[in-house]
């Protein structure tokens, strides 16, 4: 084909192509108004149209380091190669749908935890409760105004930096018993039933855990600093001080039997750790509580 525009006629171009992005993509009208995050995440953008997918890089680049690629199959390769913060993808693509690739990002214990909107031109009920049968976190129609996704990326990212703060505060007594990740969450559930079902163990590592849950350490290590900001190890100290706390609270066990139990073999390792987590010794921790308990019995007479 000709690449000099001289031999076509004017009836021979298509006039339209240069306005195809904005029948997709709709510009922020108000600049000022700029929306901003906590900090810049890595997004992966899937997207086979080379002008679309051009363009929102573009209006994201100021906010979030940028991964691309054109269809559902590399999409899914990215995303368990790179890990993004979150995957914005097209529906509509050729090797692998949107759909599938979603499906297939939740279902892997390595990227379930990753948020995926998906963006489509069809708009109807049962095509967006398609998407969210797939896996999805989010949906947004075409043509959507770029602020408009920015918003819904902020919101969703937001959620996940709140339930990640959390895990640091989970330990504290008010808070014993408390399920904050959703039971949805496989990886999550299995690696806290591994602790769970070997806490009197004191050999329990994280090559073990890795076994178990089927991760490599690497993988391990990137899923839970994405979902907790929590090493391993500091999961594994906190669940069993966790646990230990409620027998502490709800048994007639001694400090030392409980140690024993969360898989201590020294006695004042297990009071070091425990005044870490808590900020009191085993034994003011059980004396506090039965001070409350009083307390509030006294009350309510």
């Amino acid at each position: 084909m000709p690449i000099d525009k001289m031999v076509f006629s004017e009836e021979e171009f298509d006039a339209g192509s240069a306005g195809r992005i904005v029948v997709d993509v709709i510009p922020s009208e108000q600049a000022a108004e700029k929306i901003e995050f906590d900090k810049k995440y890595t997004v992966l953008l899937v997207e086979d149209n080379d002008e679309v997918r051009t363009y929102v890089r573009e209006c994201l680049e100021s906010c979030f380091n940028v991964i691309e690629a054109s269809d559902g199959a590399d999409g899914f390769e990215k995303a368990v190669e790179k890990y993004p913060d979150i995957v914005v993808s097209d529906i509509m693509m050729p090797v692998k749908d949107g759909l599938t690739m979603c499906r297939e990002i939740k279902e892997d214990m390595r990227t379930g935890h990753i948020p995926v909107i998906l963006m489509t031109a069809r708009s109807m009920v049962m095509q967006i409760k398609e998407g969210f049968l797939s896996g999805a976190d989010d949906y947004i129609v075409k043509p959507f105004n770029m602020d408009m996704l920015l918003l819904r990326m902020k919101n969703i990212l937001g959620s996940r930096e709140k339930l990640r703060n959390l895990y640091g505060k989970k330990f504290s007594p008010e808070a014993l018993g408390v399920e904050i990740v959703s039971s949805n969450d496989r990886f999550t559930q299995k690696f806290f039933e591994v602790i769970e079902a070997n806490i009197s163990n004191p050999d329990l590592n994280i090559d073990m855990i890795c076994r178990e849950v089927g991760l490599s350490r690497t993988n391990l290590y990137r899923k839970l600093k994405a979902i907790t900001d929590l090493s391993p190890v500091e999961l594994i100290k906190n669940k069993r001080m966790e646990i230990g706390a409620k027998m502490l609270l709800e048994s007639d066990l001694t400090v030392s039997e409980v140690s024993t139990y969360v898989g201590f073999n020294s006695h004042a390792y297990f009071t070091q750790c425990f005044k870490s987590v808590y900020g009191v010794s085993p034994t003011e921790f059980v004396t506090k509580d039965r001070i409350k308990q009083q307390q509030s019995d006294f009350a309510n007479h």
